[in-house]
């Protein structure tokens, strides 16, 4: 028996479901805030700083200080370094 193929070889992350389906990002779980953190803080590595802050600010004012703290601190470092300058 063979094994099945692998599908997604040679794709580009820009060709996932969930960039097929217009509105996808509203599905994210309202309180999932180390899928936020993960998620803006992979795109703003990958110079997607438009798409990060969206996410990154939303965790800065919903994640929970108590359990977050340290990373509210390096998200708030990171949304300045992505500020163009003046």
């Amino acid at each position: 028996m063979r094994a099945p193929p692998f599908r997604s070889l040679g794709k580009t992350h820009d060709e996932g479901p969930w960039r097929s389906t217009p509105g996808s990002r509203q599905r994210l779980l309202p309180r999932d805030y180390g899928l936020l953190f993960n998620l803006g803080m992979l795109l703003a590595q990958s110079d997607r700083t438009q798409e990060a802050s969206s996410y990154l600010r939303r965790f800065v004012a919903e994640a929970p200080s108590d359990r977050y703290g340290a990373d509210v601190q390096r998200v708030r470092t990171t949304l300045e370094r992505m500020k163009p300058d003046d």
